[in-house]
């Protein structure tokens, strides 16, 4: 036999057998890895029964995808500013903050109609607004001094940019009869950032209970969504993490579902 083409089919044997090691190797890897978050998974269930924790949840070990999201407050030019003036009808618009801050007050006040707040108050929105169709309804709040107030978050690509204090991307100013009169918005422009992987519902309540000695409690919601992580501010970029929302007997937690970092209403 040629000694050249013995060599060559050692070679390739030996490398055949080390790629089949490491197969074993990792395979086998795999296997205790999840025999570990099996046996956590357990021992998480009967802390639960020993805190007396009831879980509510439909579905709490899905993986789901998700990324960060950051956003700059759009700055109207002087064009910009007189091109949306005279596309919103029956308003008087203004610009501040460095052309950041669309504040407005209606000619006439305006009546939301039908049962459904949300519903109604995106339709003057969609119609009211500069580009209005990209706002959700977040809530309605009383002033002590009378009147009322409602929020609004702006979307981008399905998902809902939130804050988790009072802060929002609109603000509709309401009187003591509940009728709109003008309101405040900023427009963001957003940008989708990293994806990186995301713990389980289930994980983001060990992080809660762990952390804060949750007894005697039922948990009832795991809602992922988008929440802003950076102070509110006109003049610098935001960034809106995807947390899962954890309702601990109406309290709610929040907690980064990348890095398990917890934030607190």
């Amino acid at each position: 036999m040629d000694w050249s083409r013995a060599k060559t089919i050692l070679i390739i044997t030996f490398l055949c057998l080390n790629a089949f090691l490491i197969f074993q190797l990792i395979e086998k890897r795999n296997v205790n890895h999840m025999s570990v978050m099996a046996q956590d998974d357990h021992s998480f269930q009967q802390q639960l029964g020993h805190r007396n924790i009831e879980l509510q949840l439909d579905d709490p070990e899905v993986n789901v995808e998700s990324r960060y999201i950051s956003g700059n407050g759009q700055q109207f030019g002087d064009e910009q500013q007189q091109a949306i003036t005279e596309e919103l009808d029956d308003q008087t618009v203004e610009f501040r903050r460095n052309g950041q801050l669309i504040e407005s007050e209606l000619d006439e006040p305006y009546e939301l109609t039908g049962l459904d707040t949300a519903l109604s108050a995106e339709a003057f929105m969609s119609d009211y607004l500069y580009m209005g169709d990209e706002y959700e309804f977040a809530s309605y709040e009383d002033n002590e001094e009378g009147g009322g107030v409602i929020r609004a978050y702006q979307t981008f690509e399905g998902e809902t940019l939130r804050y988790r204090d009072h802060e929002a991307h609109v603000v509709l100013e309401l009187n003591d009869d509940g009728l709109i009169t003008g309101y405040r918005q900023r427009y963001m422009n957003f940008s989708p950032q990293v994806a990186p992987e995301l713990i389980t519902p289930i994980e983001a309540v060990r992080v809660v209970v762990t952390e804060y000695g949750i007894v005697d409690a039922v948990i009832d919601e795991a809602e992922l969504g988008h929440y802003n992580i950076t102070p509110a501010n006109m003049d610098a970029p935001e960034y809106y993490a995807p947390m899962w929302r954890i309702s601990v007997d109406g309290d709610y937690f929040y907690v980064n579902a990348h890095n398990s970092e917890v934030w607190t209403d």
